[in-house]
């Protein structure tokens, strides 16, 4: 390689570092349906354990929808917590939507978090008891006082405003209401966590991801 070529391979890479940055956070959308059944999603950050583990699933299995796929989060470990995370950058504003269904069989408390390193800014909850609930700025959790059925799929979309210091639930199509943001902060991660370190046989399915950010 002589020198031009050197010089011209440098700026190219030096341009698209920068439209990297100047992209600054990204959207993405996430249904499973291209991933391997039987293993942790891609692209995705395992944070379970043996016990407690997320793995893509064939849907066609779960009661009642269709296939292909959808991710299913088992916990039954006494020391952790099924978790998956999703880098998507800082965003002043945005929108996560997706689906999820808690069984009867074995419902558990599924959590759907917007972080930025150890700051929770949203912090949503589908309760194994069948409340939809939020965490406030206190660090307690609070009803909204909206139930949802089991063994059903439903759809929550959680849209945040820094500048407006709330965020927004809509939840099966109709807006519940609007609650304030735990902390000023610009998320870059989604989480999704099923159970806590003290409860164990919990089963949650989780799909339709869609992350819009601004």
């Amino acid at each position: 390689m002589n020198m031009k070529t050197r010089v011209i391979c440098g700026l190219s890479l030096l341009f698209l570092l920068g439209l990297v940055l100047m992209a600054g956070a990204i959207s993405f959308v996430e249904n499973f349906d291209g991933a391997a059944v039987g293993q942790a999603p891609a692209g995705w950050e395992d944070g379970g354990d043996v016990k407690a583990t997320s793995i893509v699933v064939d849907k066609s299995a779960v009661v009642p929808h269709t296939p292909p796929n959808c991710l299913k989060m088992t916990d039954d470990s006494p020391g952790g917590a099924a978790q998956v995370s999703r880098w998507f950058g800082d965003a002043k504003k945005g929108t996560v939507r997706f689906a999820a269904q808690n069984p009867s069989a074995s419902p558990g408390d599924l959590y759907c978090t917007l972080k930025k390193g150890g700051d929770n800014i949203i912090d949503f909850q589908l309760s194994a008891g069948g409340n939809v609930k939020y965490r406030d700025a206190s660090g307690s959790l609070k009803e909204t006082g909206n139930k949802y059925a089991l063994d059903a799929w439903h759809v929550v979309e959680l849209s945040w405003d820094l500048a407006a210091g709330n965020f927004g639930v809509v939840y099966d199509g109709a807006k519940i209401g609007e609650y304030p943001i735990i902390k000023a902060v610009a998320p870059d991660t989604v989480i999704f966590k099923l159970g806590s370190s003290n409860k164990v046989n919990m089963v949650a399915y989780v799909d339709s991801i869609e992350v819009k950010a601004e």
